[in-house]
């Protein structure tokens, strides 16, 4: 393993490393989450950022910015995400950086939501001889692959629909006026309905949520890697899906629709059309198993969480298998 040199890093040292940490992001299997737009932005009052670095000849090779949440480091945007990976521009990197990471704190690493078959877990099912792993939890993100999509009888139903409206779809990369706007009126919506759901309940220790929202969805567009699809049915818009990600690989991270337009499901016909557009891909459908997901014609699939300690320190080692919380 080359000497890495490893440098820890606060919230101010880490905003003047932005520009070697995006370029980092474009040389990893990473995921909009943990771009600096989105981990800069998505700060809550209280949090401190701690930035793990590592050099290799002066240049940036591996990053791992935490924040301490509930007696653990988790990734920073904690509990914003809702996809993350270690930035290492290969595995010697990442090995040495969660060793560094470890070594430097007496809580656990706590990392959330990792593919399954994505760079981070599958150097974790190894466990790196001075570390221990064990996997706590699972979560179900379901996937739409490419060329999936509803049951013939939905879409007989919404090419009728289609026939019938004045239906357009229009997609943007928004700035960060407009992406403040969609979270606002995405959490207006959902207040009218009565339902507290992630965003609501996050607003009342985090009321700056939809300014720092929309800061980070405007910074991502900029690399395109935020987008905003919209249904709009005689001049007015009904739907709206937020995607992070390249367009031929997107996350959908949260839609608002409006229940009495002349549609019968807004949202459904809306996820329909982004499905068909050409250059998307496999699209993963975010946290959560709601039904519309496999209505959709999406497949189950989760992501993984692993507790990481130095050996010896906290947990006894698992061999990768999935264990019940502790």
């Amino acid at each position: 393993m080359p000497p890495y040199e490893h440098v820890r890093l606060n919230a101010r040292q880490l905003a003047a490393r932005a520009v070697p940490w995006r370029e980092l992001c474009g040389r990893c299997q990473a995921t909009a989450f943990q771009h600096p737009a989105w981990a800069l932005a998505m700060v809550m009052p209280g949090d401190r950022l701690r930035g793990h670095a590592l050099l290799d000849g002066g240049q940036l090779v591996a990053l791992l910015v935490l924040v301490e949440k509930g007696q653990a480091m988790r990734f920073a945007g904690f509990p914003f995400s809702d996809a993350n990976e270690l930035l290492a521009v290969d595995e010697s990197a990442a090995t040495a950086l969660l060793r560094a990471a470890a070594e430097a704190h007496t809580l656990p690493l706590v990392l959330e939501l990792l593919a399954p078959d994505g760079p981070t877990a599958r150097l974790l099912r190894r466990a790196d001889a001075g570390l221990e792993v064990r996997w706590t939890a699972a979560q179900p993100c379901p996937r739409l692959p490419a060329g999936a999509g509803p049951s013939n009888r939905l879409r007989k139903r919404f090419a009728a629909e289609r026939r019938r409206a004045a239906v357009d779809l229009r997609c943007r990369q928004p700035d960060t006026a407009d992406a403040t706007d969609f979270v606002e009126r995405r959490i207006a919506l959902w207040a009218e309905r009565g339902k507290r759901d992630g965003l609501r309940r996050a607003m009342e220790p985090f009321p700056a949520l939809p300014e720092a929202l929309g800061r980070a969805c405007g910074e991502l567009s900029r690399d395109g890697l935020c987008h905003i699809a919209s249904l709009v049915v005689d001049g007015r818009c009904v739907a709206e899906d937020l995607y992070f990600g390249k367009r031929r690989e997107p996350l959908l991270y949260t839609r608002r629709y409006e229940k009495n337009s002349s549609l019968s499901s807004p949202g459904m016909l809306l996820a329909t059309a982004v499905r068909e557009l050409p250059g998307v891909g496999e699209i993963d459908l975010g946290r959560g198993d709601e039904s519309y997901k496999f209505r959709l014609g999406a497949t189950a699939d989760v992501r993984l969480t692993a507790s990481v300690t130095r050996a010896g320190r906290h947990t006894r080692r698992s061999d990768g298998l999935l264990q019940p919380m502790p």
